[in-house]
């Protein structure tokens, strides 16, 4: 869920990080309340790739493309190692 919310975290300026003194002046610490089914979520609970200070950063520009890619996909397919059982 955290991932589908890049574009819009960096849209608000909440990533990336404006320099590295926002790792510890309590800037991480900053609640997120409006991602819906997310509650009490601050900066330091999402993935580390938000928590750069490149504002170029390769990694976050990659995820803002797959996730938009993956919104118009008609289908996604999870791998998983868990066996699925048919609902009959």
């Amino acid at each position: 869920m955290c991932f589908t919310q890049c574009k819009n975290l960096m849209q608000r300026g909440l990533t990336p990080l404006k320099d590295a003194k926002y790792l510890t002046n309590g800037h991480l610490e900053t609640i997120i309340d409006w991602i819906l089914g997310m509650k009490n979520l601050s900066l330091r609970d999402l993935p580390g790739i938000y928590h750069t200070t490149d504002p170029n950063d390769k990694l976050l520009e990659s995820v803002v493309e797959q996730i938009e890619a993956a919104s118009r996909a008609s289908a996604i397919l999870l791998p998983t190692f868990d066996a699925w059982r048919l609902m009959c």
